[in-house]
């Protein structure tokens, strides 16, 4: 009994001094976060929105070209409301060649947008579905699960209620829940998509189906049931969404004709109620294994960065189009003279490589030079551009008269010092004096241009931090006490800067946010920026000048002492 009352004096003992210690360590973890601090810098210091709206100045190079005309290409998506010259017509720099009608892409940036918007919106579901998976907890598979998807691979069977197989190949011959698209996620912009026979028929419970979930699926016949045959002999879009009546659930519709198919002989087997099927689906939907998860989490990854693709570019056709607006007139970018006119009754006969107006430069020269899509907005025909030519050192102003909308291929444009992650666009200027250049003479260009878009804080990336697709920093709070703000970013700038669009604040201060002392809760050390207005420097500099005569010169002893000595006046004419 004893030797029981000891063991437990004991325990109790050990306990004690183990909660002690844990006790001791956590207070020890607050004490080191209370009392560690790190340095913060003002936002205001670290902002290079202002250096990046300054003008900047790329290195290029070009060739002069044996080109001196300029041609004004047929464009089927613009409308031509009138030609103002005629062959032979002398023209300057500056007189309208023709015009366009733009109520056309008026309507078409309105679908851009509209587009745009689409796209953002799925990439927020995209965003908010991947959010989910990371934090979903993956389910083990056992065998009665695997017993149980055997059973519906027989239920399958019993569904066709005639004997005959799902697929033909890569075609299904029917279409019911169990049919799985070939791609798709069952939306209007990604609708769920079949591939077809011909004699393919949909279950009328499956269209119910599409119609309570709201999703769009689309049935598709080819020739030869061959997806890669551009021959397409049918397609049915059923879309939930705007379909008003039911079906019967034990109907079948021909994915051709979409009428209702009637059988001469059917077996009625039900195995399973609707109800019964939707809850599976339903369940198939939220539970994973560790494998399924993994795959689901890649491709939800994949779609995000393809519909960011497409966003951008849906944006960059937006800007090309909002430029159109602004083409309505076509005018003449060089002196010289009219060669080639084409007649406005014969417009339904050309095609966008014909030339409607053909100018040919009485003087000068053409050359041909390349900038890279981050110039595409801030560089404008019109504008001017230095080249110096390699042959014999002479420096011209050449005016931008063409922007191409295709880039280059990378195996035709290399430039030293260009970057390989950006595209290239070709583009023509005019030289109205270089009479002495050849065709194939080679220049150093120098394009200057200036952005009109520069957000009001831009950081280096390295202060922005990202978590689960959501970008934050470090910064100060009231309290000076560090803390994780989460912010709205926008455009990036030469790869190394990023817009911050919401979130910080210029009076912020904010730390580098690595290191094994940057946590929540560190004290943040960091001095106020001092604004002196000018009347407070002119008091400072008066009270100065007061101590001291125009006729002295004060210079400090090395010895380190404050003693002054005054030098012989200096006679400052001689």
């Amino acid at each position: 009994m004893k030797s029981l009352k000891k063991f437990l004096v004991t325990v109790i003992v050990l306990a004690i001094i183990v909660g002690g210690i844990g006790v001791a360590i956590k207070l020890y973890r607050v004490h080191k976060v209370n009392t560690t601090s790190v340095e913060g810098v003002a936002v205001e210091m670290l902002n290079n929105a202002e250096w990046l709206a300054y003008q900047t100045t790329s290195y290029s190079t070009g060739l002069v070209s044996s080109d001196n005309r300029q041609a004004v290409y047929y464009s089927s998506d613009k409308t031509i409301t009138g030609i103002n010259v005629n062959v032979g017509d002398t023209v300057n720099a500056g007189d309208v060649l023709l015009t366009y009608d733009t109520a056309k892409s008026d309507l078409e940036v309105e679908v851009k947008e509209i587009d745009i918007q689409q796209v953002a919106n799925d990439i927020i579901l995209e965003q908010r579905t991947l959010e989910k998976l990371k934090v979903t907890v993956p389910v083990e598979e056992t065998e009665e699960e695997e017993e149980e998807e055997e059973e519906e691979e027989v239920d399958v069977e019993a569904e066709t209620m005639i004997n005959t197989p799902i697929k033909d190949g890569d075609a299904y011959n029917y279409i019911n829940k169990k049919a799985e698209a070939y791609e798709g996620k069952g939306t209007s912009e990604k609708p769920y998509r079949f591939l077809c026979t011909e004699d393919c028929y949909v279950y009328g419970s499956y269209l119910n189906w599409l119609i309570e979930k709201g999703k769009v699926a689309v049935f598709e016949v080819y020739e030869g049931n061959d997806l890669e045959r551009a021959d397409i002999i049918s397609s049915w879009k059923a879309d939930g969404n705007k379909m008003t009546e039911s079906y019967s659930d034990d109907a079948f519709y021909n994915v051709i004709t979409k009428d209702e198919v009637v059988f001469n002989t059917v077996e009625d087997i039900e195995d399973e109620t609707e109800e019964e099927e939707e809850e599976e689906t339903d369940t198939e939907e939220e539970t994973y294994t560790a494998e399924e998860l993994k795959e689901a989490i890649e491709e939800s990854e994949a779609n995000i960065k393809e519909l960011d693709l497409k966003k951008r570019k849906l944006e960059l056709e937006l800007q090309k189009l909002k430029a159109s607006l602004d083409e309505s007139e076509v005018v003449a970018k060089v002196n010289g003279t009219v060669t080639k006119v084409a007649s406005l009754e014969n417009t339904d006969s050309l095609t966008n490589s014909d030339v409607v107006v053909e100018v040919c430069a009485s003087t000068g020269k053409y050359l041909t030079g390349n900038i890279s899509e981050l110039q595409l907005g801030t560089l404008n025909v019109g504008d001017e551009i230095t080249a110096t030519s390699w042959s014999n050192n002479n420096t011209y102003t050449a005016t931008i008269t063409e922007i191409s909308d295709i880039p280059v291929s990378e195996s035709d444009y290399y430039s030293y010092g260009s970057n390989p992650n950006v595209s290239y666009y070709p583009f023509t200027a005019y030289i109205e004096t270089g009479d002495e250049l050849e065709s194939g003479d080679a220049l150093d260009l120098s394009i200057s241009s200036t952005s009109e878009d520069v957000a009001s804080i831009i950081l280096e990336k390295s202060y922005v931090r990202k978590e689960n697709g959501h970008y934050y920093v470090y910064k100060a709070d009231e309290n000076d006490k560090l803390v994780k703000q989460y912010v709205t970013t926008g455009k990036t700038y030469e790869g190394y800067y990023i817009e911050i669009k919401d979130g910080l604040s210029e009076d912020d201060f904010i730390v580098f946010p690595y290191g094994t002392e940057v946590k929540e809760g560190v004290t943040v050390q960091h001095d106020e920026i001092i604004d002196e207005d000018e009347e407070d420097l002119d008091e400072d500099y008066d009270d100065y000048s007061d101590d001291y005569s125009d006729d002295e010169i004060i210079e400090y002893v090395d010895d380190g002492s404050d003693d002054t000595v005054e030098d012989e006046e200096f006679d400052y004419d001689e």
